[in-house]
């Protein structure tokens, strides 16, 4: 939606609503509210009903995303409004958040900030106590900055009695999960709970390349969980879990094109202007003749035209990758919808292990502390089949550590009309990484073969080579087939080790003063230090572990990060340091107009750290800084619960301005002052995003409720430099649907033996959206560059999931049976990755299709 009556329609339509809210609530002031339950959040680092708190939050139980059939958090950004959870580039191990289409949210596990969110997408909830997904820049209330928004997730701590249940849940794709829950307390003041998991799904992408289905997770989980409380204001939580997740990616091809060629838009020069022409070389998309993956068709064509004194003709039995051979579902084609031809063998490892020890001391009735110490070690051994072909065109493998330790101290009081709040977070990370990527090893003599099992050669032999050394048939000076081949061998394979170090520290604080007794004031700050570092280190052969020969063999044992580090040079240092700093504001103004309503007006920032980008210039090797991006954030909220308490509305009305935009762009050559024609990360302008948000939950009778959520969003990108790769004012932000929205039902039947049966559905629809950046999506490489894709291809989006659960729970209590079902509708949802020029596939995954289970919890 980007037009300004869209927006005037839907802020008039607010304001008539929150008039009408305002006046039935004066009407019904004093009334008791007797319906729905209150919900408690710490979203301020202190208890609070929901409806008291001047943020944007949405808080669910973990009972209610049970029934609301929310097993992951990929689950819970198809059912919140203005919330998008997605896999990375990479794939579904990979998991990126948006909030109101702004990046980089924080999420945080028992109160610690998440250093990598690796395997989350995927990974189910267990012993979870609720959730609360916070709108807008968070960071004057929390140790880590969160840019976009925060996502809280909080474990039950262990309770005073003894007791416990155990899950079973079986389903389709043979989907085996068992859960163990046990309280033990062992004396008044000291009580333990410990948790295991064992969670297995099959996969739901069948392979025809290989006997294996692309989708499967495997999950084990481990936690213990100790309380004591040796006085009544002495408390400590030592926390330590390990959950393990073995995943293959649920790929497919949603599309093929040829790429080889795309002019780009050069400020009104014609397409058919050759690339390398004067003034275009920094316009140009690709200027290929021929892509990577077409070298297998072309093989082939040549093979059969080989001459008899070099052992032809030959017929090499291999496809050529085309829709028809690779798409999923292309019509008349070779693979089905929910296939692959995938030639990928090897799991994805993800293992994150947090201890937490959460100490809290309430030193007088009006002054609290709490020290909050946590280490987290995250391990992933990813294999990324960037083809999903039946060949070896391009596959990474990735193996990374890392390693983080914070402390959190915050110090909180006051009373009666002033309440205060002071923090001081410290963190030191590492990240060591290891990455192999092997490439068209068909064409490539590997160790053990008496030579390549294809030939360029063979490729140079088709017509589309030779037109290429044609100038007559080639009169855009496209690269020939020779000089990308030679480029492809020598740069797509390589074999890496890195080393980043990062520390820093940040301060900062809430106060909230009543002005009156209905009117509060929130005012905060935050300042951020923030060091890194970059190490590059050489393999070195006899200590470092080896290369794999191919990305599906099984690493070696040994020390994969073993290596010396580069010496350090003017031109390329090693390190590479960059150190900034930053500070952010709060401030909110809130007014309670009676018991039942409150509103409020908000002003928030948050920051993305900055950084350096290096390029080849006049005078050398430079260093080119970029700042950090802010988020500037204005919002107004209304809460309130209305006819006695048997209706919630809540709307907020928000407007972000996201300013020092970092994206490719132009520099210029500090020694001739000309732009240079390489681009590299830079600040290059600004943006916004600014929309609506409306909850509406009715309680009409004790036994039937209804809910509505809607989320609407317009962004753009506002003031863009000269030049920048991408971005003009056309481009929508990435992972923002313009609207998303929930509709859920839900009835308690009371049976005359004492037993109940809750049935709910929930129906949740997510409009169209781009998965990716900009120069990485179906739109960059259409018309508007004079690509080959229609401009009618959308990449992900325009979908509504149907879920529904029923569960009965005899007079007892003592077990409850549930029959559940997901995406009904059996919605083809485009969960991760992205289309590349390079290879023009629409590298992609799909989350799970139509599922169906029973489940049966004991209590005990």
């Amino acid at each position: 939606m980007k037009n300004n009556q869209l927006r005037a329609a839907i802020s008039a339509v607010l304001g008539t609503v929150v008039w009408n809210a305002a006046h039935v609530a004066s009407a019904q002031e004093g009334a008791q509210t007797a319906g729905l339950e209150e919900i408690v959040v710490t979203a301020t680092r202190r208890e609070q009903d929901l409806q008291e708190v001047p943020v944007s939050i949405v808080a669910m139980t973990g009972d209610t995303l049970e029934l609301h059939g929310l097993d992951s958090l990929e689950d819970v950004g198809n059912a919140i409004p203005n919330i998008n959870i997605q896999g990375g580039g990479l794939g579904t191990y990979g998991t990126r958040f948006t909030v109101r289409g702004l990046p980089n949210i924080g999420v945080y596990v028992d109160g610690v900030w998440q250093v990598g969110t690796s395997g989350f997408l995927l990974q189910e909830f267990v012993d979870v106590d609720r959730i609360e997904v916070l709108r807008g820049p968070q960071g004057t209330t929390y140790g880590r900055d969160a840019v976009g928004g925060a996502i809280r997730i909080w474990t039950r701590a262990p309770s005073d009695e003894f007791g416990g249940t155990l899950t079973g849940t079986v389903g389709t794709h043979d989907r085996r999960d068992l859960k163990a829950v046990i309280d033990v307390p062992l004396n008044d003041n000291l009580l333990t709970k410990w948790t295991l998991a064992s969670l297995y799904r099959d996969g739901h992408i069948q392979g025809l390349a290989v006997n294996q289905d692309f989708g499967e997770t495997d999950q084990d989980v481990y936690r213990g969980d100790i309380v004591w409380t040796p006085s009544d204001n002495f408390s400590a939580r030592l926390t330590v879990s390990n959950d393990n997740l073995v995943m293959t990616d649920a790929h497919i091809h949603q599309a093929v094109f040829d790429t080889a060629h795309i002019p780009g838009d050069r400020n009104g020069i014609p397409f058919d202007v050759p690339c390398g022409a004067p003034g275009t070389a920094t316009a140009c998309i690709n200027n290929a003749g021929v892509i990577a993956p077409q070298f297998y068709g072309l093989a082939v064509e040549g093979a059969r035209l080989r001459p008899p004194e070099l052992g032809g003709p030959v017929e090499l039995g291999i496809d050529a990758v085309t829709p028809e051979n690779y798409v999923s579902g292309y019509p008349g084609g070779k693979v089905g919808r929910w296939e692959n031809r995938s030639s990928a063998t090897l799991p994805n490892h993800i293992r994150h292990e947090q201890t937490t020890l959460d100490i809290n001391w309430d030193i007088t009735d009006s002054i609290s502390i709490q020290f909050l110490s946590a280490m987290t070690e995250q391990l992933h051994d990813v294999n990324v089949d960037w083809d999903e072909l039946d060949y070896d065109l391009g596959s990474d493998m990735q193996r990374r550590t890392l390693e983080l330790f914070s402390e959190e101290i915050q110090i909180q009081g006051g009373r009666d009309r002033f309440t205060w709040l002071a923090g001081l977070y410290y963190w030191d990370q590492t990240r060591w990484a290891r990455d192999a990527r092997f490439a068209l090893d068909e064409f490539r003599t590997l160790e053990g073969d008496e030579g390549p099992r294809l030939l360029f050669e063979d490729a140079f032999r088709s017509q589309r080579c030779q037109n290429l050394r044609n100038p007559e048939t080639n009169p855009l000076n496209l690269r020939t087939c020779e000089s990308v081949a030679a480029s492809v061998l020598r740069q797509y394979a390589y074999d890496r080790l890195t080393l980043a170090e990062q520390d820093g520290w940040a301060v900062f604080g809430e106060s909230t003063i009543s002005l009156t007794d209905r009117m509060d004031l929130t005012l905060g700050v935050r300042h951020h230090d923030q060091k890194n570092a970059s190490y590059r280190l050489r393999i070195v052969p006899g200590v470092s572990v080896p290369r794999p020969r191919t990305a599906n063999m099984l690493h070696e044992p040994g020390d994969i990060y073993a290596g010396e580090f580069l010496p350090s040079t003017e031109a390329r240092p090693n390190p590479r340091r960059v150190q900034f700093d930053q500070t952010t504001y709060k401030a909110a103004l809130q007014m309670q107009f009676n018991d039942d309503i409150m509103g409020y007006l908000s002003y928030s920032e948050g920051f993305d750290s900055g950084g350096i980008s290096s390029t080849t210039t006049s005078i050398g090797v430079t260093l080119f800084p970029y700042e950090p991006q802010i988020i500037e954030n204005t919002e107004i909220g209304l809460r309130s619960d209305l006819m006695g308490g048997r209706m919630r509305f809540n709307a907020t009305v928000f407007a972000s301005d996201w300013l020092n935009i970092q994206n490719a762009g132009v520099v210029r050559d500090p020694g001739t002052g000309e732009e240079l024609p390489q681009l590299v990360t830079t600040n290059v302008g600004r943006a916004s995003a600014d929309g609506v948000e409306l909850e509406l939950t009715f309680l009409p009778t004790d036994g039937l409720t209804f809910n509505v959520n809607l989320g609407f969003l317009n962004t753009s990108y506002d003031d863009i430099a000269e030049g920048t790769f991408s971005l003009d004012e056309t481009t929508e932000f990435a992972q923002a649907p313009d609207m998303t929205y929930n509709i859920g039902v839900q009835h308690v039947a009371d049976f005359a033996n004492g037993g109940t049966l809750t049935s709910r559905v929930d129906y949740s629809y997510t409009d169209q959206f781009w998965r990716s950046l900009p120069f990485l999506r179906m739109d960059w490489l259409g018309p508007k560059n004079g690509g080959p894709i229609p401009p009618s291809f959308d990449e992900s989006g325009d979908w509504g999931t149907l879920n529904a659960r029923f569960v009965y729970a005899p007079p007892e209590g003592d077990w409850e049976v549930a029959f559940f079902g997901t995406n009904l509708t059996n919605e083809y949802m485009l969960n991760a990755g992205f289309i590349h020029q390079i290879w023009g596939f629409d590298f992609a995954a799909v989350s799970r299709p139509r599922e169906a289970g029973v489940s049966l919890r004991i209590n005990f």
